[in-house]
């Protein structure tokens, strides 16, 4: 992980454990109890060049249709998300300005090389060899927002880099979606955490023998788009 995302996390953070721990007054407002888990919905549209970070992860960016609970039409797609998820009786305050999700429901995610990856041929899929690192909010809010989900105290080891969270904003009831791409199940990819720094990442279970690859990741989902880069990356 770079030094300056170090820096900026920090900063996150810290912002974060003032906005959640602190009342209203001491922050300079009130935090208003809304209906609402989720305050912002992402349909993302590109898959932009990932960030290769220097602890091995690649880390996935998206671009596309920000939704959130204002006026016009993009309010009116916030709140038939909210309302076709279930996210309607929250009812509690919540911290400003996140955590926001994806709305496209993925179906597949996979990666393939240019090169030979040991003993899988150029073109062929890696999903056997490449595992994600994710969060979704949908076991919580399907559970009626039970309060025994919790971040990251339900995220596994493979989250932390030397001691370090390697995802940030996520909090309250985000569990952990994790594992090769060849056992994710489309369920386990819906609602999945967004930022614009960190929020989900590919990791490889193995080093190949070929040292020099470009990648393709490829992510379909359920309304028939396919996103899609590529990117190069050195073992």
């Amino acid at each position: 992980m770079t030094v300056m995302k170090k820096v900026f996390y920090i900063l996150l953070f810290a912002w974060f454990g003032i906005s959640c721990t602190r009342s209203g007054s001491e922050v300079g407002g009130e935090f208003s109890a809304t209906e609402y888990y989720i305050p912002g919905y992402l349909e993302a549209d590109m898959l932009k060049e990932p960030d290769v970070c220097t602890d091995g992860l690649v880390s996935l960016q998206f671009s596309g249709e920000l939704y959130l609970p204002s006026r016009g039409e993009k309010g009116d797609k916030f709140r038939e998300l909210s309302a076709f998820y279930g996210d309607t009786y929250y009812n509690k305050p919540t911290c400003p300005g996140g955590p926001y999700v994806l709305c496209n429901e993925f179906e597949r995610i996979d990666v393939i090389s240019d090169r030979g990856f040991n003993d899988i041929p150029a073109g062929s899929s890696l999903d056997s060899v490449v595992e994600l690192l994710a969060a979704s909010a949908k076991p919580f809010i399907d559970s009626g927002y039970d309060p025994s989900y919790g971040w990251p105290d339900n995220a596994t080891d493979a989250y932390y880099r030397d001691g370090e969270p390697i995802m940030c904003g996520t909090y309250g009831g985000f569990s952990p979606v994790y594992g090769v791409l060849s056992d994710l199940r489309a369920e386990d990819l819906k609602l999945l955490y967004f930022s614009y720094v960190g929020c989900m990442y590919l990791s490889f279970l193995e080093e190949p023998a070929v040292k020099e690859h470009t990648f393709t990741v490829t992510m379909q989902d359920a309304a028939g788009r396919t996103l899609s880069c590529t990117f190069e990356y050195t073992f």
